[in-house]
């Protein structure tokens, strides 16, 4: 990595590095040309100094050493609030908004931690300085920085903006700090809360329900039906931190605008295809109340993960193929390739995503033992009917119990994927901080993978609505914030392998997510020709500013071949 001064920057015909900011964030892709509106647009809003990363430096490694400064132990502020939970090796030291004190710098010795990562702030990281320079350069889809809804998608994710029709609520991505205390004021009826707790059963019943159900998990006395779930979390914590080497430096680089060989395609079709063949034969066991070994799961997983780190647009668009003859086990493997996507966003480990992976195929499979009937009613459902289908986290960990050697996160996040973090959820209402971290991210990919995949009772979603959707539960405060994050910059505001109109009326398909913007992807458009459609050309929306994204296109079935069309 090289540091450029700008009155030393010189124009490019063809750059021969990326550009970044001191934000983390990409200015313009190596490849593209350097103009003098270019470095007059970086002057204007006060950049003084560049990063030029060539193919060798780590772009992932350079945006966290943005992102993240670390500071000694010992010169940590006391007093200071803390950012975020700290967590070292499973146990909280201190959650977030606690003030640092000597028993918490303490603490961390004795854990032999002798400096932390501390996130810079938006000032430090003149966050507001990038998004005025790529307003210049590029903008943002759509007039104004909003997409055809209206909605400020950059605003929205900085917190500046709020949903239209929310009056006013902002998808905040850091925690809020604690509001001042307010003089007690004498009343002679309590003031309702206004986020007040659902609760539908009673306080006995819950810390009767907080016992995983009896005779529904393995014989490992760590999960015996006296374990109660807030025990089992404090085995591991239900926050969890990324430990080790990220899986997202492993990612290969891939050109989107260069088309994969007929190889490649049938490659990964190979591997989805046993994949799906693979888990129908785990849940025709698990089924039949055999025991199986937690390798036959392991391999599965790691298939659809290593698969990813060597061609991850190709297989985000695996989600977009024609659902077969089983939907339950498409949807699985579907929610498991988000959940890889979006566990590789948030920096955890191979071994982590790993077992992200084999919870998110094993989190419907007790919808197997819901009647049929009720699985596939077209019209509105009964409230017994209802009842039965919010017993299958219930099945979830009674299946779970035969599988051997199975992750210590399996059974929470089998138990855990409906859950909310307002206590909305079922089957427990569980809190915040109750909820696992693998948790909420697979009930997010849950949601969506559900949404694009047409119901008995429903048309299914275009992806980009779909997205919306997502965001909409995200406003509500249903599902955690960062998670809802994670899944924008993983998956695309219009995903991969989505339909898509452009500005000048053309037709065009997502062939990888946008670095800049996520509103900005990189398109195949394509055009009529006597065999069907074909691709015209390329294009990196990030750096074609004179086009942007109308709409996205509902969704469609699709044939296997056209699914791969633009990749």
């Amino acid at each position: 990595m090289e540091v450029l001064q700008l009155s030393l920057l010189q124009p490019y015909d063809t750059l021969p590095f990326d550009l970044y900011h001191a934000s983390g964030n990409i200015l313009l892709r190596r490849g593209t040309p350097l103009k003098n509106e270019d470095i007059e647009a970086f002057r204007s809003v006060g950049i003084e100094k560049i990063y030029a990363l060539s193919q060798k430096d780590s772009s992932y490694e350079f945006r966290r050493s943005r992102e993240f400064r670390s500071v000694p132990v010992d010169e940590l502020p006391r007093g200071t609030p803390m950012p975020g939970d700290l967590v070292v090796g499973g146990r909280q030291i201190a959650p977030a908004g606690a003030p640092i004190t000597d028993k918490i710098i303490e603490d961390l010795k004795e854990s032999g931690v002798n400096s932390i990562f501390v996130k810079r702030p938006a000032a430090e990281l003149e966050i507001d300085q990038y998004q005025q320079v790529m307003t210049r350069l590029a903008g943002y889809a759509g007039p104004g920085g909003q997409d055809t809804d209206g909605i400020d998608i950059a605003g929205l994710l900085d917190g500046t903006a709020s949903i239209p029709g929310t009056g006013g609520v902002t998808l905040d991505f850091e925690p809020a700090p604690p509001a001042p205390a307010e003089p007690e004021k004498k009343t002679e009826k309590p003031a309702t809360p206004k986020l007040r707790p659902r609760r539908r059963i009673s306080r006995e019943e819950v810390e009767q329900k907080l016992t995983f159900p009896r005779n529904k998990l393995t014989s490992d006395p760590r999960w015996s039906s006296e374990m109660s779930i807030k025990k089992v979390l404090a085995l591991g914590g239900a926050v969890v931190n990324p430990v080790g080497d990220p899986l997202a430096s492993d990612l290969v680089e891939v050109d989107p605008r260069v088309p994969r060989g007929p190889e490649v395609r049938d490659s990964i079709l190979r591997m989805f295809d046993s994949a799906i063949f693979d888990l129908e034969k785990v849940f025709d066991l698990l089924l039949a109340g055999d025991q199986i070994e937690g390798d036959l799961l392991g391999s599965l997983a790691r298939s659809l993960i290593s698969s990813y780190v060597e061609d991850r647009c190709l297989v985000l668009n695996l989600v977009n193929l024609p659902v077969g003859s089983d939907p339950l086990l498409r949807h699985s493997v579907d929610s498991a390739i988000i959940s890889i996507a979006m566990g590789a966003h948030l920096g955890f480990s191979a071994d982590q995503v790993l077992e992200i992976t084999f919870g998110a195929l094993l989190h419907d499979i007790g919808m197997h033992k819901v009647d049929e009937a009720i699985r596939s009613k077209q019209g509105k459902l009964q409230p017994d009917e209802w009842g039965e289908i919010r017993e299958h986290p219930v099945y979830n960990l009674g299946i779970i119990r035969q599988i051997k050697s199975v992750p210590k996160t399996a059974p929470i996040l089998a138990y855990q994927i409906h859950e909310r973090i307002d206590r909305s959820g079922y089957p427990l209402h569980q809190p915040l901080e109750l909820i696992h971290t693998y948790s909420k991210i697979v009930a997010v990919a849950d949601v969506y993978a559900a949404m694009i995949k047409e119901r008995p009772y429903r048309r299914a979603f275009s992806p980009v609505e779909a997205v919306r959707e997502v965001v909409r539960i995200g406003v509500e405060r249903k599902f955690d914030v960062n998670t809802v994050r994670a899944f924008l910059f993983s998956v695309c505001y219009f995903p991969v392998g989505s339909m898509v109109k452009l500005s000048d009326d053309r037709t065009a398909k997502v062939v990888a997510p946008g670095e800049i913007d996520y509103t900005r992807p990189v398109i195949a458009v394509l055009g009529d020709s006597p065999g069907g459609p074909s691709v015209v050309e390329y294009i990196n929306l990030s750096v074609a500013p004179e086009l942007g994204i109308v709409e996205g296109f509902p969704s469609k079935p699709a044939d296997r071949e056209e699914t791969f069309l633009g990749f």
